[in-house]
């Protein structure tokens, strides 16, 4: 199964699987793991804007918004585009691994975000 950010960037025209370097003998897509961290970003941003305006975005340290945000990409865009399997189609530990991960992920921008509001 191709991660969804490689299905992406081959959808976007871009040779994904020549976006490669080796690391401590493993090899790793630098292009993939870019589109990644740039959705990471994108929604982190727009998570802070929205906190900045309704309080109930950060309820429970904004873990609600973060796991919305993973079963609307992973659950419904990606399978539209064609790029991700639909939900029941997902194996169980990479459904495991995408709660685990949304719920540390949002709640450091949560940490994070917080901080900056303190020292502000």
């Amino acid at each position: 199964m191709t991660p969804p950010p490689i299905g992406l960037l081959e959808k976007m025209g871009f040779d994904a699987q020549g976006m490669v370097y080796t690391f401590s003998d493993q090899v790793v897509n630098w292009g993939g793991n870019g589109v990644h961290l740039l959705f990471s970003v994108v929604i982190a941003v727009v998570y802070c804007l929205l906190a900045s305006r309704c309080d109930k975005v950060t309820m429970w340290f904004g873990l609600p918004f973060g796991w919305v945000m993973a079963f609307g990409a992973h659950g419904m865009v990606l399978p539209l585009m064609g790029i991700g399997p639909m939900v029941w189609n997902i194996p169980l530990d990479g459904a495991i691994s995408e709660v685990v991960g949304t719920t540390i992920w949002m709640w450091t921008i949560e940490c994070v975000r917080r901080q900056m509001l303190c020292k502000a």
